[in-house]
């Protein structure tokens, strides 16, 4: 008998214990390759430049990355090296995805015998072994509706369309306002409003 010892590559910056999830990082730790494909193929037809496979690999790769980090940081989030919150308006809108909302519920939201039940046998006592999970907690009223204030102060808008940061992405970073914590994000957007705002930010993408 013996114990596996494997040493992920530092994510700097990430010295914090406390952790707040937005919808773009969790989803990058969660989805699934077809996701990551057609949503990197989406990106590049966004900047309205020659779409072509050399250019869609390279935001597939650029993704990739994003997903690596999330995941390398999800890992983390176990109680003991890190403890991790998302608020309940990121958990809605990660649950109307079916692929997602299996993740969510059966990894790190205590759901975990649903797996063992899949994958029988071997899988006996995961739900004993795995230990990440995610706490739900939600942001007082009034913090949200002061970030709200200061994002359009600054000239972001926020609601629901393309250029908008979402009311759900708000309670995120008001949840990591209140609590002190690292917002966890690759959402340019929102990760510059948060540095802004001065709250502490992990961007899950090279670059600022």
């Amino acid at each position: 008998m013996y114990y596996y010892k494997y040493k992920p590559p530092v994510l700097t910056r990430v010295k914090n214990r406390v952790l707040v999830w937005d919808t773009s990082s969790l989803s990058h730790a969660l989805e699934d390759y077809s996701h990551s494909a057609v949503s990197a193929y989406r990106a590049a037809k966004k900047r309205k430049i020659i779409i072509n496979w050399p250019t869609v690999k390279n935001y597939l790769l650029r993704r990739h990355e994003s997903e690596y980090k999330s995941r390398v940081l999800l890992a983390s989030c176990d109680g003991r090296e890190r403890v991790c919150f998302i608020p309940l308006e990121i958990l809605r809108e990660l649950e109307e995805t079916p692929k997602l909302r299996k993740s969510l519920r059966a990894l790190l939201l205590g759901e975990k015998e649903e797996l063992e039940a899949e994958y029988g046998a071997e899988a006996h006592d995961f739900s004993l072994t795995f230990a990440p999970s995610l706490h739900i907690d939600s942001a007082m009223e009034s913090t949200v509706e002061r970030v709200i204030e200061e994002a359009e102060r600054l000239g972001y808008k926020v609601g629901d369309c393309e250029e908008c940061i979402s009311i759900a992405d708000i309670n995120a970073l008001s949840l990591a306002y209140e609590k002190g914590g690292v917002l966890v994000t690759g959402d340019r957007r929102l990760m510059r409003l948060a540095r802004a705002l001065g709250v502490e930010v992990y961007y899950t993408f090279k670059g600022r």
